[in-house]
């Protein structure tokens, strides 16, 4: 399905500014009800939008991506600690 959501926090990156979902001002429920009739009146460049949304989806918040992204911010606080002086010692990989 297609989205439309609000520009909040991250919102714009996640959506590839714009480009794997509609964006539209929070707390503007006139743009998002226009929003949504344009992807109602053209079905076609909502099932473009709804694809884009789901590559997107997929390639930046996969399980394995995000599993990835935790490990190299785990290992650079332990590395920050150990420079510090906390004692800590990185783990392996």
């Amino acid at each position: 399905l297609p989205s439309v959501v609000s520009d909040v926090g991250g919102v714009a990156e996640a959506t590839d500014g714009g480009r794997a979902a509609r964006v539209v001002p929070a707390g503007d429920p006139s743009a998002f009800a226009e929003a949504v009739s344009a992807l109602d009146r053209d079905r076609e460049g909502a099932r473009a939008l709804a694809e884009r949304g789901a590559r997107r989806a997929r390639e930046r918040f996969s399980e394995d991506r995000m599993v990835d992204a935790y490990e190299v911010l785990y290992e650079r606080a332990l590395r920050l600690a150990h420079q510090a002086g906390a004692g800590a010692t990185p783990v392996a990989a």
